[in-house]
């Protein structure tokens, strides 16, 4: 199973990402405690050259999107705002969508963009784009449609994994919180159980 580590941002982190195991890199454009800038992640890129280095991004432009990929040498670009199909035609390259589940009428939000790589499910908080930790409800997971296009988020730690897996198998798995020991600074004995669990 796919797994993305999220959120990183010391040089520390993503050496231990980079030899775990997983098979992706976050890096949180976006305002959150994980924020990071453009010279940092292109430090921390040419680390993390052996997994796939995604960019999350809410409500930015284009142009900016564009500039930043490049720049970084970024592989993906994850979209977690009100992204309309058109701004992921207009990007292009490998896209993950994410979307933020509250209800089942928003798994009709999901069917409008076929171009995107893979689609990314969260929790809903109000007034949080992600990175909440909060875990999706159950009911909702076990209702994903086509989740072998799908990766879940919120809250994935070693503790729920199991249960997420026992109620849907997704493509995939991405999870910062649950690998940390506080907000922007990751946990190696989380990372390297959490991946054995999943990994094998």
């Amino acid at each position: 199973m796919w797994l993305k580590l999220c959120g990183c941002t010391n040089e520390k982190d993503a050496e231990v990402i980079a030899h775990s195991g997983a098979d992706a890199i976050g890096f949180i454009f976006a305002a959150s405690p994980r924020q990071i800038d453009v010279p940092t992640v292109r430090r921390l890129s040419q680390i993390a050259k052996g997994v796939m280095r995604v960019g999350v991004f809410v409500d930015e432009s284009i142009e900016t999107i564009k500039f930043i990929r490049q720049t970084c040498q970024l592989d993906a670009i994850q979209l977690h705002g009100h992204e309309s199909p058109g701004d992921c035609r207009q990007l292009g390259g490998t896209i993950i969508k994410g979307f933020r589940l509250k209800e089942f009428k928003d798994f009709e939000q999901m069917n409008k963009f076929p171009m995107a790589w893979r689609l990314l499910v969260d929790s809903f908080v109000p007034g949080k784009a992600g990175g909440t930790g909060k875990r999706i409800k159950t009911e909702l997971i076990s209702q994903i449609p086509n989740p072998d296009r799908v990766i879940v988020a919120g809250g994935v730690n070693s503790d729920n994994v199991q249960n997420i897996l026992d109620s849907v198998y997704p493509f995939g798995l991405d999870t910062s919180s649950g690998i940390e020991k506080s907000p922007g600074f990751k946990d190696e004995k989380k990372i390297r159980h959490l991946v054995s669990l999943i990994k094998g």
